[in-house]
């Protein structure tokens, strides 16, 4: 129920309404506006506002979707972390600013969302990312409702269907690359095989520390990735990892446990180079595509290792709580979906146990 005389109404969702005199139609009737907020008094705070200064709702109604883009994103800052803010920036300024340009946001159609996504399709953008820039424009959209009313299209997202061709090396191809990272020992080397018994991601491996390895387990609590700080230059930063569930203690395999304390200091990166200096992720990066390309293998990154080795672990028998865990996922259905793929041998001894 509306306080009296007031126009503010608490709605359904919980949030507060308050509506106020926007100006009058062709017919000379009344036009209304609305103002959202979680309280009483913080929504009749903003509603003075625009008792105050009527132009400011109509000078923002119609300023373009980057402009609003940009406010959100300011306000978007304060809650995110910088991987998620670097990740939208980019988001901005690669699709959504260049395509919409100086489309007003008041005046954006369906028809504009649909040529949209033709045109993010065109640039051979897999689906996912399309997905990622259309959540992102979404968030844009209730942005622009939830502080000025503004009513934009539905944003739905893309259907994507599961994917079945994420590379796994064979076991051949495994032995060939195990017995060249054996041969041309490296920290580079060291690093690839690390990862490939362990499953560990590269920003992982990259931040890893020698006191990170003790009792036997390697401890993951940090990451490292190049980001643009802000003053916008890009830097190699060490943050938090991915998710919570992404901290964790990795067992170390006896397979390669001799190897791991062969190559055991007191301190200093896991991947140190001269000076103790770290090997950032690009530079991991690149010196893998080197130990690929002397294999003669193809189609091969460095997160095939992690499909790799989590694929291998079925093969033997883990079961997926454990594996789940020590690839840092929140949920085992994560694990089973993107990173366990059956081999055409794992199919062949499936099908043989099927007797008349």
């Amino acid at each position: 129920m509306a306080r009296r005389g007031e126009c503010i109404y608490k709605r359904k969702d919980g949030r507060w309404e308050a509506r106020y005199e926007k100006g009058y139609n062709s017919e000379g009737k009344k036009i209304y506006g609305s103002v959202y907020a979680k309280t009483y008094s913080e929504v009749k705070s903003k509603r003075k506002l625009y008792l105050v200064n009527p132009q400011r709702k109509k000078a923002v109604q119609y300023g373009s979707i980057p402009q609003i883009a940009s406010e959100w994103l300011y306000i978007k800052k304060h809650s995110i972390g910088i991987t998620t803010f670097n990740k939208y920036e980019s988001i901005l300024l690669n699709y959504i600013n260049p395509y919409f340009s100086n489309m007003l946001i008041a005046m954006v159609r369906k028809v504009d969302i649909a040529n949209f996504i033709s045109w993010l399709k065109i640039k051979d953008i897999k689906i996912s990312t399309i997905n990622t820039i259309l959540s992102v424009l979404k968030q844009i959209f209730f942005h622009a409702e939830e502080e000025y009313n503004i009513k934009c299209p539905v944003i739905r997202k893309l259907k994507n269907p599961k994917s079945n061709d994420k590379r796994v090396l064979s076991k051949s191809e495994q032995e060939k690359l195990v017995n060249y990272l054996l041969k041309n020992d490296s920290i580079y080397s060291f690093g690839t095989l690390l990862a490939l018994h362990t499953g560990i991601r590269l920003g992982e491996l990259c931040a890893l520390e020698w006191p990170d390895i003790t009792d036997g387990k390697i401890h993951i609590s940090k990451t490292m990735q190049r980001l643009k700080n802000d003053k916008g230059e890009s830097v190699v930063m060490t943050t938090t990892p991915k998710t919570i569930n992404s901290n964790r203690a990795i067992p170390i395999p006896k397979s390669i446990e001799e190897i791991v304390y062969k190559h055991k200091k007191e301190k200093g990166y896991v991947l140190g180079r001269k000076d103790n200096k770290f090997t950032e992720p690009r530079l991991m990066q690149k010196k893998f595509d080197e130990i690929v390309s002397a294999c003669n293998l193809e189609n091969v990154h460095f997160h095939t290792l992690r499909h790799t080795f989590a694929t291998r672990c079925i093969e033997i028998g883990f079961d997926i709580k454990t594996l789940s865990e020590i690839l840092g996922h929140s949920q085992t259905s994560t694990t089973l979906n993107i990173y366990v793929h059956s081999s055409d041998e794992q199919k062949q001894k499936s099908m043989d146990m099927i007797t008349l």
